[in-house]
């Protein structure tokens, strides 16, 4: 289930991100940022899924890339896929396939 619900992001945000005007993050992505700065990985996806959305905080694939990769690297499945769609997109990060 999640691997079709990445996919269909993927084809969402396969669009380039429209401008945004700066907002005061909630207590929520506050909290959320906290927790991925103390090495929670399932904060780190959550965090990173949120950069990539644009829910709750601004569009920024580069701040995305950074919360998945560090998932990633911890061996978080979910982040190690939706790092390699940023890369096969370009969304980031330089497109390598």
């Amino acid at each position: 289930m999640k691997y079709l619900v990445y996919c269909l992001l993927t084809l969402a945000l396969s669009y380039p991100a429209v401008a945004q005007e700066s907002k005061p993050l909630s207590d929520e992505i506050t909290a959320l940022i906290e927790r991925a700065e103390g090495g929670d990985t399932t904060a780190q996806l959550d965090l990173a899924f949120a950069y990539f959305q644009g829910q709750g905080v601004l569009q920024d694939y580069k701040e995305a890339v950074k919360w998945y990769r560090k998932a990633a690297d911890q061996g978080v499945a979910d982040a190690q896929f939706s790092l390699g769609v940023a890369y096969e997109n370009g969304q980031g990060v330089l497109q390598d396939y």
